[in-house]
């Protein structure tokens, strides 16, 4: 069963399912230029996605492609984008849970896989990933360094954060040009 919720801006927000996610392009909306009417809603095509159209054979039982979504102009090119959270997805063949979120871009002609992102927690640096962190279990999408492109935020709530399990994390994607980068600024509680 999905959960379909518009937002006050009118257009299609948050559809969730826990293995594929369907998405309805609207009219007079944020997928097609500024909005037209608060809550106004034309259904025009569906498209349906599932995590082997972003990376073939990945889908597995247990990834929870589409626990999360969220849209919003990441590159800055006037389209509406959108991020998908899989947190049980498994990392680099071994590490169980530590999740991915995956982006389509938005074009003339509406989402769009070519040119697609997919996001981990980088392996280098001072948070790599580990199994259970459940990297994409929250997305939240916003302009956080008033450049004209979305930021995308992260959530791993089963992230250990010095030696604490479970503590979480929050990771930051800035928006660029040429979509969201491929490192991350790190939040924690600490």
């Amino acid at each position: 069963m999905s959960l379909f919720r518009l937002s006050q801006s009118g257009f299609c927000n948050d559809i969730r399912s826990p293995f594929t996610v369907i998405l309805l392009f609207c009219l007079g909306a944020s997928f097609l230029g500024p909005p037209s009417a608060v809550g106004q809603l034309t259904v025009t095509d569906n498209l349906h996605l599932t995590q082997d159209d972003f990376d073939l054979n990945s889908a597995a039982q247990g990834n929870l492609f589409g626990w999360a979504t969220v849209t919003c102009d990441f590159d800055g090119d006037g389209y509406v984008d959108l991020a998908i959270g899989a947190p049980g997805t498994s990392v680099f063949g071994v590490l169980e849970d530590a999740g991915a979120v995956y982006v389509a871009y938005g074009s003339p002609g509406g989402l769009t896989l070519i040119g697609h992102q997919t996001l981990t927690q980088p392996p280098a640096g001072s948070d790599p990933p580990e199994a259970n962190d459940y990297f994409g279990a929250a997305l939240a999408a916003g302009d956080f360094d008033g450049d004209g492109r979305c930021d995308l935020a992260v959530g791993a709530p089963r992230e250990v954060v010095v030696g604490v399990s479970v503590a979480g994390s929050v990771h930051v994607f800035t928006g660029t040009a040429s979509g969201l980068a491929s490192a991350s600024q790190v939040w924690t509680q600490n």
